[in-house]
């Protein structure tokens, strides 16, 4: 007898950080995305139209202000093509906040 093949998902898609995702300048910053699907999806973090990883972790070893801004975690099963998405915003604090002065009118 045959067995039958099943293809299903993506659902459940899971980041496990919540948006907007705030970090220090000069962190280490490690973000997993899930997805249940049958077979396994395809899980790939993009930003602005390219692919920054394609095993579903975003590593950012040297978290910099150039980092700041939209990502998405994008999963695919690969025998059905469906996808799902999910979003985050990551912020970038700056170790060292300068002090403002203010300088009265000079007389």
């Amino acid at each position: 007898m045959g067995s039958v093949s099943i293809s299903d998902g993506p659902i459940g898609l899971n980041i496990n950080a919540s948006s907007p995702f705030t970090y220090r300048n000069g962190s280490y910053l490690v973000v997993i995305c899930t997805a249940d699907c049958n077979p396994p999806c395809d899980i790939q973090w993009e930003r602005g139209g390219n692919v920054e990883s394609s095993d579903g972790v975003l590593t950012i070893t040297d978290i910099q202000r150039e980092h700041e801004g939209p990502y998405s975690c994008v999963a695919t099963n690969t025998r059905n093509n469906n996808q799902a998405s999910e979003d985050l915003e990551i912020i970038v604090q700056c170790k060292y906040r300068e002090k403002a002065q203010y300088l009265g009118d000079v007389i």
